[in-house]
């Protein structure tokens, strides 16, 4: 994706949440069956938002973060002890004590676990926005290059139509002695050229618009005009202002990660704290054997006491506050081109859409001038270089309208 449309990542999230989103399409050697109704550019966006491998992939990735913090809200299984012993000395006998032991964790890591793992469900949520918003704008992205590639054949077939009829007039022409042999070869030689540049611009187009119809599974509509519609019509400059009062999906999944590794740390370091266990179990001691053997009963109860002198968890500690800071001052650098592009985006913005009355003005004169040439060739008073210049220039004017409108649709 062009630097330019990852800017209008950042630039849209006012106006789009996790339901404006796309899904990203693997291609399959074989073309999808398509569906009947003809999509544009936001029915199609909306289309692939719905359903798809990428909204199967956001869809998991919450799935995956709620799992987690499920997970970390289960308590640990206490422990069932049975102990036997017998005594083959001293007149003989045998100890037997069954209980139950506990982990009490006394250091408080488990809440701070649940809570960061609530956290990262957060981070999850928003990372699955960024990603189908993404899809979303490369959808967009790529029905504009569609639109403005059948627009660019539009022009040339028109142009190639206008240099064919041109043979016409050239030969009627000749018939009366007024036009020499070279126009003719001149204007076949520009003729062949030119069909050369518009088959290549046929195949374009038709890849383009292929690629659409199979990643929406549905024909798509393409614009005709002027294409001032594109990239969601007139607001571009006040989305842009709104973007600046929002954040992007991807800064708030990187902020919450941030936090989830910051209370992560936290966690790692309780292990500092012993985490004590509890045992409490029923026991009975039988001495001696036979008609002598006496029989006692009683309770037993225990305390475990890890001793942290080693590890402590300063390892998971310092790997935790190093991802926290990895997670800030990504979202830092995100934060800040976002805003950067913002401004470059609103003056890019405002002087495009200001030179597309003179764009379109230019377009229009240049076809007027190219009439005007022909009428003088036919007369005789121009040759067929400035006639063929007049054509190129006419060309190239609609062809730099097409241009503008595909810069301002990105820019929105």
């Amino acid at each position: 994706m062009r630097p330019r449309n990852r800017a209008a990542i950042f630039s849209n999230t006012t106006q789009r949440s996790s339901a404006t989103a796309a899904a990203l399409l693997l291609l399959a050697v074989a073309r999808p069956a398509l569906a009947d109704v003809a999509l544009d550019e936001t029915t199609g966006a909306a289309r692939i938002c719905g359903a798809g491998p990428t909204r199967a992939v956001a869809r998991a990735l919450v799935a995956r973060a709620e799992a987690e913090s499920e997970a970390a809200k289960v308590l640990p299984n206490p422990e069932l002890v049975v102990e036997h012993e017998r005594i083959f000395t001293s007149g003989g006998g045998h100890e037997t004590t069954a209980g139950v032991g506990v982990p009490l964790g006394i250091g408080g890591r488990r809440s701070l676990v649940r809570e960061a793992a609530g956290v990262r469900r957060s981070a999850a949520r928003a990372e699955a926005s960024s990603l189908l918003i993404q899809q979303s704008l490369e959808f967009r992205e790529r029905f504009v290059e569609a639109a403005t590639g059948a627009a660019r054949v539009e022009v040339l077939e028109e142009q190639q139509r206008a240099l064919d009829d041109l043979a016409r007039i050239i030969r009627a022409l000749s018939k009366g002695g007024e036009v020499a042999g070279y126009d003719l070869l001149r204007q076949q030689t520009q003729a062949r050229a030119h069909l050369r540049t518009l088959s290549g611009a046929k195949g374009r187009a038709a890849s383009s618009r292929r690629w659409l119809e199979a990643w929406a599974q549905s024909p798509v509509r393409l614009p005709t005009g002027d294409l001032a519609e594109l990239g969601g019509g007139a607001g571009g400059l006040a989305k842009l202002s709104g973007a600046r009062r929002s954040e992007h999906p991807r800064v708030r999944a990187l902020e919450a990660s941030a936090q989830a590794a910051g209370l992560e740390a936290r966690a790692a370091r309780r292990r500092a704290v012993p985490d004590i266990g509890v045992f409490l179990g029923y026991r009975t001691v039988t001495e001696g054997s036979g008609g002598s053997a006496r029989t006692g009963h009683g309770l037993r109860a225990g305390v475990t006491v890890p001793l942290t002198f080693f590890d402590h968890g300063q390892g998971e500690a310092a790997r935790a506050d190093a991802e926290a800071l990895v997670a800030r001052s990504t979202a830092s650098h995100f934060r800040r081109d976002g805003s950067a592009r913002i401004d470059a985006l609103s003056a890019q913005l405002a002087l495009l859409e200001k030179s597309r009355p003179d764009a379109a003005l230019t377009a229009r004169d240049a076809n007027l001038v190219r009439d005007k040439a022909k009428q003088l060739y036919a007369a005789g008073e121009l040759s067929i270089t400035e006639l063929l210049e007049a054509f190129r220039a006419a060309e190239e004017a609609q062809l730099a309208r097409i241009e503008l409108a595909e810069e301002i649709a990105a820019a929105r």
